[in-house]
């Protein structure tokens, strides 16, 4: 949320901050409290909404397109019942994708 809210980090409601200042002094105060218009409010939850459902929508595509290492891993797994990284051919640096996310 605070991706919205506090960074601006949606094109609809642009750069502009909804979330009042961080208090130092309550360090374990939590406020989500968005200070805008119900309508802008909304708005808001769809821009968090539409993050959330983009990067589960990419983390799926990633393990779709990783399956064989990962199903590689699973096997190993219940073979041994642990798994180095030298072992686990999704994090060998060889199968590693430099695309970037997002």
């Amino acid at each position: 949320m605070e991706m919205v809210t506090r960074y601006g980090m949606d094109k609809t409601l642009g750069p502009r901050t909804y979330a009042p200042p961080r208090q130092p002094f309550l360090t374990g105060a939590r406020t989500e409290r968005v200070e805008a218009a119900e309508t802008t409010e909304r708005e808001i939850d769809i821009a968090v909404r539409d993050i959330v459902t983009a990067a589960a929508e990419r983390a799926s595509e990633i393990l779709k397109s990783r399956r064989t290492d990962l199903e590689e891993g699973v096997k190993v797994l219940l073979a041994q019942e642990t798994l180095t990284a030298e072992q686990f051919p999704a994090i060998q640096p060889q199968h590693r994708q430099t695309e970037p996310v997002g």
